[in-house]
């Protein structure tokens, strides 16, 4: 074998090995983009912003499951399966293009709250002070963890450590693996907010009026910060923690230092996590309203009225902001103006917050159903 004949083998293989590289890179590029919606408002930052391919969503109904009771969870959606609680205490994986119960897992108390999901397993708490882990394919439990007292927090999981609040005033990091506690921390209040991270802090808002910065790792107090009354589910961006609060105000703070970067003034009570698109920041009000604001002045771009309540976290792709209200409607907003795209109304009021995902938009309703809408 002459060495020209050397080279061009050589090439072949370099030609080859970079094409199944290529072709590895697409496939988990794809897989990963069946699965971007897998906990409460997107990801452990709780960003409320898909960004997969952008799919023109019209509004129209694909299909509607009915449970039992209020549906106040809202869904998450993982490989194509939606995972989504009920009042009447039941999780269900619902196959998102048919509508069709895959499994569901009954529980004690009422499912309030999102689940996680991963490659395993689904984790989840329920209003009966339990936090349960079920096989992801058949619905089987694998563990139970006991808290003092109900779970109105929704978990996400990082590193195979799960984390979550409860009402008896802990934030718990809890091994996926075997449902065995790492460590817990005591905040001074009741903890309805739903933690979110950038990797090395854990932020959540408390009845205590604080938000809190914990480090991720031993469950140590890195800062806390406070407002003038209750604190909800923080969301994490470009260097800073978004929360709003009863106090009316929408907080933008340094999340190394818990520095005021600056504070918004809405109509009332805030009692949604914000989503974080477009260099915007969106939160729902208990006045009724959606608002925009920049996300580095904190001044405010628009705002939109439903005819009720929004207790509804809003989510956006690019084009638009999807959120319920107690009006019974989930509305559709272009992102850049704050017009109206659409509404659909169901028959009940929706504080559940919506998950989009390949070019649909699931959320849960008072009315018993959850929807996938298209």
């Amino acid at each position: 074998m002459n060495i020209n004949t050397i080279s061009v083998l050589a090439l072949t293989f370099t030609i080859l090995a970079c094409n199944s590289s290529n072709e590895e890179s697409e496939s988990e590029k794809a897989q990963h983009n069946e699965s971007l919606w897998s906990s409460f408002h997107g990801n452990p930052s709780n960003t409320g912003f898909y960004s997969g391919e952008e799919v023109n969503v019209k509004g129209n109904l694909k299909w509607k499951f009915e449970t039992r009771d209020d549906v106040s969870s809202s869904p998450v959606v993982y490989k194509g399966i939606v995972y989504c609680g009920s009042n009447d205490n039941n999780l269900y994986a619902i196959d998102a293009q048919t509508g069709k119960e895959k499994w569901k897992f009954e529980t004690d108390s009422d499912i309030v709250k999102s689940p996680v999901v991963t490659d395993e397993l689904v984790v989840f708490g329920n209003s009966g002070n339990n936090i349960f882990a079920v096989d992801i394919n058949t619905g089987l439990q694998k563990w139970k963890f006991v808290t003092g007292n109900d779970i109105l927090s929704s978990p996400f999981i990082l590193n195979d450590i799960v984390y979550i609040g409860s009402d008896d005033k802990y934030l718990y990091a809890i091994d996926s693996k075997t449902g065995k506690e790492k460590w817990k921390f005591h905040a001074g209040g009741r903890i309805m907010s739903s933690p979110a991270t950038n990797g090395e802090i854990v932020f959540f808002g408390c009845k205590d009026d604080y938000l809190y910065a914990i480090d991720i790792n031993d469950g140590v107090e890195k800062w806390k910060f406070e407002t003038g009354s209750d604190v909800y589910s923080p969301a994490v961006e470009n260097g800073m923690v978004f929360f709003g609060s009863r106090d009316h105000y929408l907080y933008a703070l340094d999340i190394k230092s818990g520095q005021e970067k600056w504070k918004f003034k809405a109509d009332d009570d805030l009692l949604s996590c914000p989503a974080v698109a477009n260099g915007q920041v969106f939160i729902g009000s208990k006045g009724n309203n959606l608002y925009a604001v920049d996300i580095n002045t904190g001044v405010e771009k628009w705002k939109y009225q439903t005819e009720d309540f929004i207790r509804s976290s809003p989510a956006a792709n690019n084009a638009m902001v999807f959120v319920g209200s107690g009006d019974n409607c989930i509305h559709a907003i272009d992102i850049n103006t704050g017009a109206e795209k659409w509404k659909f109304e169901t028959k009940g009021g929706i504080v559940s917050s919506p998950a989009v995902e390949n070019g649909m938009v699931f959320i849960g309703s008072w009315d018993n159903c959850i929807y996938a809408i298209e």
